[in-house]
């Protein structure tokens, strides 16, 4: 039992002293540990503030507790080492009372408060601690904006593929034109592969942003600064009439060379070169017979898969001499037809794709197709 709290609001000696009367076991420890209340006279204890706990927010805290003493009528707060303190009256209405009471203007940080309660008399209760954090731009700074993979336009309508999203997020909001010059707003939650915005009325962007708590149960919500989003059409691939393929080397005995990666036949492959003395990077270079305004790649691996291709490097040519990158990229393990996107949309009549590594460590692998697109 807590002796400090009230007991029909009996002065603590008065307790004392009837332990010592009926000799209960123990009473001699009793007077040892609490000599210093008694010393000076009898002390009179306000009841504490029981189930205290703090919750969180940004660059503010808020308390919680309950007051069941009947003449407690003011709590004082102390905190940044007691340099501060917020007092806070008190009406009581019920047998049990519970207080919040919100402390703002804080820095960010971790704080100690101290808690006291105190009757109409000026009786003051036994200190109690709590300890909580406070959130502000240092955490704001660390959240991580969940990766739009893409955003398709196809009549109408935008398919939005997400990227893995940080384990603490809640999710994101997106903002986004819904015709007549007005926004909708839709909220997705994290861990979702795929959103649909319907009624969407051209290729326009939209913007998102996305949301965390850092407790469970913190007052504010923190989000990160809108992206902005480009939307992007369906893919449509250039027909390869009339294209030529070459290759730096390949398998030449069985004929898999680098026109069966242009020959619109999954069944059909460019296998590299397994002759001593290769290794990656193998190359193919292909002309497109004309100049095109090209906003990606696609992709088909061999089927089966066996060590398919991974790491590659894009490289683009308007003369067949003077080269410029459009980046490097990492393929997808699949037998799907996969689309790589270059940061912006280049026109160029050449392209070439460095393969640099498999996905069995080996010195070689094969590509089924490649070819260009708009959107």
């Amino acid at each position: 039992m807590n002796i400090f709290r009230y007991i029909n609001r009996q002065p603590l000696l008065a307790i004392l002293g009837s332990c010592l009367a009926l000799a209960l076991p123990g009473c001699g420890e009793m007077d040892a540990t609490y000599e210093q209340y008694i010393r000076d006279g009898e002390t009179i204890y306000a009841g504490s503030m029981d189930s205290v706990r703090l919750q969180s927010g940004k660059g503010r805290i808020m308390l919680y507790g309950l007051i069941s003493d009947p003449m407690v009528s003011l709590i004082n707060v102390f905190y940044n080492n007691r340099n501060d303190s917020i007092q806070i009256p008190i009406e009581r209405t019920h047998k049990i009372d519970t207080v919040r009471v919100v402390i703002s203007g804080l820095e960010e940080g971790t704080y100690s408060f101290d808690i006291f309660t105190y009757d109409d008399e000026g009786n003051s209760s036994v200190l109690v601690n709590a300890i909580g954090t406070v959130y502000g731009n240092n955490y704001q700074n660390t959240l991580l904006t969940t990766p739009v993979r893409n955003a398709l336009y196809d009549e109408g309508m935008v398919t939005v593929e997400w990227g893995g999203a940080d384990p603490s997020a809640l999710g994101s909001e997106l903002i986004y034109p819904s015709g007549d010059g007005k926004e909708d707003t839709l909220f997705v939650e994290s861990g979702i592969e795929s959103s649909l915005l319907e009624n969407y009325p051209e290729k326009l962007p939209f913007r998102y942003r996305t949301f965390y708590l850092p407790q469970p149960d913190a007052l504010d919500t923190f989000y990160t600064d809108f992206q902005q989003v480009d939307v992007k059409g369906k893919p449509v691939e250039y027909a390869k009439d009339g294209w030529t393929a070459t290759a730096n080397a390949y398998d030449e005995p069985s004929g898999r060379g680098p026109w069966n990666a242009i020959d619109n036949n999954p069944g059909s492959v460019w296998h590299m070169t397994k002759a001593s003395g290769y290794d990656y990077p193998h190359t193919i270079s292909v002309d497109m017979g004309a100049e095109n305004e090209v906003f990606g790649l696609s992709f088909i691996q061999r089927s089966p898969l066996d060590g398919p291709i991974q790491d590659i490097e894009i490289q683009v040519s308007q003369d067949n001499l003077t080269w410029s990158t459009m980046g490097e990229y990492v393929l997808e393990a699949t037998t799907a037809k996969q689309f790589v996107d270059f940061p912006q949309p280049e026109t160029f009549r050449y392209f070439r794709v460095i393969c640099k590594s498999d996905g069995k460590n080996s010195r070689f692998t094969a590509l089924a197709e490649v070819g260009a697109y708009v959107r």
